[in-house]
């Protein structure tokens, strides 16, 4: 895959609600790694199109802290597998790689499911 980066390359981890992006000098975290973003908590976040607003709408924050902390490798998985089909579905002859494709997208969505793989 040969495509410039365009966000904050990984790893990215989470600490709590918070996740971090690779380690720079010029961060000032005692971890020394860039924030990326914050999860809020709980399920306050009212939408005036739901029935009910707040009381009705719930989310798991915990797993949308994985689900973004793993962002990076779930991207890495999907580039693996596109490059794997296009070999296959354009015909260039090149059939093989499918394991491999296979194991880097089951690692990538059990890291983001919090299981082990």
């Amino acid at each position: 895959m040969t495509e410039e980066v365009k966000h904050t390359p990984g790893p990215w981890v989470h600490e709590g609600h918070l996740i971090y992006g690779p380690e720079h000098v010029l961060s000032k975290h005692p971890n020394g790694r860039v924030l990326i973003a914050e999860v809020i908590e709980g399920s306050y976040r009212a939408d005036p199109h739901l029935d009910g607003g707040a009381d009705r709408f719930d989310f798991c924050s915990k797993a949308d802290v994985r689900l973004i902390a793993n962002a990076p490798e779930l991207l890495y998985a999907l580039g693996v597998i596109t490059g794997v089909l296009d070999d296959v579905v354009n015909g260039n002859g090149v059939i093989g790689g499918e394991d491999m494709a296979l194991e880097v997208a089951r690692t990538a969505l059990a890291h983001a499911r919090g299981e082990t793989p």
